[in-house]
């Protein structure tokens, strides 16, 4: 004998809301009324959630950065989203009778052509023996420079991080430099009264102000002169004399 099993009509109510739910299209956003600020805000905000990495490397000042292809595929796929789109271009320019290349990247909101923001920057040489490689760097670094700037791409500055690592590297050698030896410092001084001026002189080139700042390496070159000249002054009396 077949049985029957009432199904309650809330759970009937509960599996129908819940399959229209699973069902019904996902409502996408309208940015068409969107202002260029509103949309590029929204843009950087996107990003910054994206989860970037970045695969560039500089093996002299050992640090990790951006390139362009980190982030550009990314850009493209939310300013598509949100209708926007980015056009690059160098162009050249007088002003005062001064030629200036001027690099610009202009971001358009595309449901209102005349609404736009403009990022330039003066432009640089890239160090590159071939033209066209120089004129290729110039373009990708100056492009990835203003998309950076446009959308708050944060990361280390690239010229600070070289300069501070330079500097670091110099302090230390300095620092592992030994100070002027005793015997030295003794040499000097003897000889002071008599090239007090040059020996000043060649404090001053260094910017020291006394002899205890010299290391052994800068006593010793303002030793070997002081002692030419003595040898000189030696010879200038020898031919008198005779």
């Amino acid at each position: 004998m077949a049985t029957t099993k009432t199904v309650p009509q809330d759970t009937l109510f509960l599996n129908n809301t819940q399959q229209k739910a699973e069902t019904a299209p996902v409502k996408k956003e309208d940015y068409s009324k969107w202002s260029v600020y509103k949309k590029l805000a929204r843009a950087k905000v996107m990003l910054q959630k994206s989860g970037l990495k970045k695969s560039g490397y500089n093996p002299y000042d050992k640090f990790y950065y951006f390139d362009l292809g980190d982030f550009l595929p990314r850009v493209n796929e939310i300013f598509d989203e949100l209708g926007l789109i980015g056009i690059f271009n160098i162009e050249s320019k007088v002003s005062d009778g001064i030629a200036e290349e001027l690099a610009t990247l202009t971001v358009i909101n595309v449901d209102q052509i005349d609404d736009c923001i403009l990022f330039s920057s003066p432009t640089a040489e890239a160090a590159q023996r071939n033209p066209i490689q120089g004129l290729g760097s110039k373009h990708t670094y100056m492009r990835r420079y203003l998309y950076m700037e446009a959308l708050d791409i944060a990361e280390t500055d690239m010229v600070d991080a070289g300069a501070g690592t330079h500097m670091e590297e110099k302090a230390k050698e300095v620092a592992e430099e030994k100070l002027i030896s005793p015997k030295q410092k003794e040499l000097l001084m003897s000889n002071f009264a008599v090239h007090a001026e040059f020996i000043k002189a060649e404090l001053a080139k260094l910017n020291k102000k006394k002899f205890d700042e010299l290391t052994m390496k800068e006593a010793s070159e303002i030793i070997k002169q002081v002692n030419q000249k003595n040898m000189e002054v030696s010879k200038g009396v020898g031919s008198e004399s005779n």
